[in-house]
Order: structure tokens, then sequence, then C-alpha cells
């Protein structure tokens, strides 16, 4: 009689605690994706500025392969640029949203 009734109580202290340990998680994972996509974000601007440059060489020389070539990697870079901000807005509204979720257990 007495174990069902302590296996009921820890089956409920565990699913309050759960989510309680899952949200603080969550928190900690989202700064690290925005760190992450901040560094990428920075990464690829590095690249596109040194794809413009490249890109400026060889309009200079006449090069119009390797000026085709930079074209096309700086359309890369911007795409990976794009796609660096909207998955940053992304975390950041999740993190927004976990420390709404946080306050309102936490009252």
């Amino acid at each position: 009689m007495l174990k069902p009734l302590i296996a009921g109580v820890f089956g409920a202290l565990s699913l309050i605690a759960l989510p309680l340990c899952h949200a603080q998680g969550d928190a900690a994972k989202d700064k690290q994706d925005i760190r992450k996509d901040r560094r990428d974000l920075r990464e690829d601007k590095r690249e596109r500025r040194e794809d413009r440059r490249e890109l400026r060489q060889d309009v200079k020389k006449g090069d119009v392969q390797g000026a085709k070539e930079e074209r096309r990697e700086i359309r890369k870079d911007t795409r990976e640029i794009r796609s660096d901000r909207r998955e940053l807005r992304e975390d950041k509204r999740d993190r927004r949203k976990d420390r709404r979720e946080e306050r309102r257990e936490g009252k």
C-alpha cells in the first residue's frame, strides 16, 4: 500500500521538476546558438569582404572568368548571411519566449 503511494509522489515530483530543468537547458542552448550564429555571421561577412576585394582586382586586371567566379561567391556569401541573420532572429525569439515562460512559472 505504501509503495504505490511513494511511486505516485515520486512521479508527481518528477513531472513538476522536469519542465523546470528542461527550460533552464533551453535557455543555455539558445545562448550558445546565438553566439554560434553571431560568429558565423562575422565569418560570412569577412568572406564576402574578401571576395569583393578579389572581384575588384579581377575587374581591374580584366579577368572576366575570375570576376564571374567572385560574383558567384559573393551571392553565396550573401545567402549565408541572410540565413545566419534569420537563425539569429529565431534564436533570440526563442530565448525571449523561454524567459517569459520562466517568469510566469516563477510567480
